[in-house]
């Protein structure tokens, strides 16, 4: 397994250990996630993005220099108090609307004031310096290196919005030596005595296995 999916794995198990009831980390042993659910508790989710090998850093056998790039992805989710189909209803009156408006102006407010609020545990959970080897008793130079939050996503009467920190890290990838399993071999055998105009074949010449039977 190459190293930046073993920072991967530890940052997950330092964020569900830090998590206090605040937040959910979607993880390959923890996918039971319902979007209502977000609602109640937001979500926190990892993945790698991308990377690059910095040859003047690597040698020729191994170690390899990797400059990986992963995310961190918060879901929140904020819930209209009025009913918003009447945005879409011709027949709505302007207090209906009006009141549609500012439930829906309201829900995004609340939803942004929950990302920041989970923005900021997530950010000191990993950078903090007593956290910088997430655990594993070597660091991997983590860093945050930037922030952006999506549009709002209506969903009905759920509003949801996210925010998706980028942060390097920076570490040594080794060659395991694994080349795979062989395939299995099939020995096929041509029997091959005259060819279509009924001379004799020259086998040697061919290139085929002669068998006089």
């Amino acid at each position: 397994m190459m190293v930046y999916r073993t920072v991967k794995d530890a940052l997950d198990t330092l964020l569900v250990a830090k998590a206090a009831g605040k937040y959910s980390v979607l993880t390959a042993k923890n996918r039971g996630h319902d979007v209502r659910d977000i609602f109640t508790i937001p979500r926190v989710l990892t993945y790698y993005d991308s990377g690059t090998f910095d040859k003047s850093k690597s040698s020729l056998s191994a170690p390899f220099d990797h400059l990986a790039i992963l995310k961190i992805e918060m879901l929140v989710a904020s819930k209209a108090t009025a009913d918003l189909s009447v945005l879409n209803d011709s027949g709505s009156t302007a207090e209906q609307l009006a009141a549609a408006l500012a439930a829906r102006d309201y829900a995004n407010i609340a939803a942004d004031d929950k990302l920041d609020a989970l923005s900021a545990q997530v950010f000191d959970i990993i950078m903090s310096p007593e956290n910088s080897d997430f655990g594993m008793g070597w660091e991997p130079n983590r860093f945050i290196t930037g922030f952006d939050k999506t549009d709002p996503a209506p969903r009905g009467s759920l509003f949801f919005l996210s925010g998706i920190f980028t942060m390097t890290i920076e570490v040594p990838e080794t060659v395991t030596g694994e080349t795979g399993t062989a395939a299995d071999t099939m020995d096929n055998i041509i029997k091959v005595t005259s060819d279509v105009t009924g001379s004799t074949l020259d086998s040697a010449k061919q290139g085929v296995e002669v068998i006089n039977e």
